[in-house]
């Protein structure tokens, strides 16, 4: 019983209970059965392609999320800490098939519930259906944002959609890895405007990157690249101060 003070402190710390009272939340914890599992390192937490038939939670450590292409010739990676969420957008929808897969990168505490627990609390607590809307709402922005600035043209901006779109708001130590030739054919661009691009992105401490793929410094620097991108009614760099 010493531990459950801090179990529910660790509830609250998390983006969908913020704004909870303890008292409220230890009456929905006592309505709703919430799972608790440990992954040791290197453990699979979800597989890609896996259904998503419960809302996980990480309360404490760091997992690993990968998103491959089909032929494996591009990979993203990027790093989710307690307090976070794994996938809340693909939990309801057409598509419930988590697109990465998530594996334990140290040792991972995991809290989950069913859907149909998620249900119970969406209807039974304001707060939380306040902060479940409000992340999956930004989920669902970022996409039209980057579509938004894709209209300029600008290359910067088309690396930078990508990587915004394909990771959460918390993600960290993200890495795009890729073969240079690989990367340029896909945003249909010369090397040396590819190149170019990226020693741009790298000049103002977005990115870095090496032969095998970008390593992102900066993601919010990226969404407000977009951003600015984005409402900009003229055609001025955008990545100028």
């Amino acid at each position: 019983m010493s531990a459950q003070p801090a179990i529910f402190e660790m509830l609250r710390s998390l983006p969908m209970f913020n704004g909870i009272s303890l008292s409220d939340l230890q009456q929905l914890v006592g309505e709703i059965p919430f799972h608790f599992e440990k992954f040791a390192s290197g453990e699979l937490i979800i597989e890609a392609r896996q259904t998503n038939d419960l809302l996980r939670f990480i309360l404490s450590g760091r997992a690993k999320a990968i998103i491959r292409n089909p032929t494996d010739r591009l990979r993203l990676s990027y790093i989710l800490e307690g307090p976070s969420v794994i996938a809340p957008d693909f939990v309801f929808g057409r598509n419930t098939h988590v697109p990465m897969r998530v594996e334990a990168e140290t040792e991972v505490s995991v809290v989950s519930i069913t859907k149909a627990d998620l249900l119970h609390l969406l209807t039974h607590s304001e707060i939380f259906l306040f902060n479940y809307l409000n992340i999956i709402s930004a989920y669902a922005q970022k996409g039209i944002d980057g579509v938004i600035s894709l209209t300029g043209g600008q290359l910067e901006e088309r690396i930078a959609f990508w990587i915004i779109a394909l990771t959460p708001v918390d993600a960290k130590e993200i890495e795009l890895q890729s073969k240079h030739r690989d990367l340029y054919t896909l945003f249909g661009v010369q090397r040396s405007s590819f190149i170019s691009t990226l020693d741009t992105l790298k000049l103002h401490g977005l990115i870095d990157y090496d032969g095998r793929g970008i390593r992102v410094i900066d993601r919010k620097g990226l969404r407000d690249l977009l951003l600015s991108a984005s409402w900009s009614t003229h055609e001025d760099d955008p990545l100028l101060p």
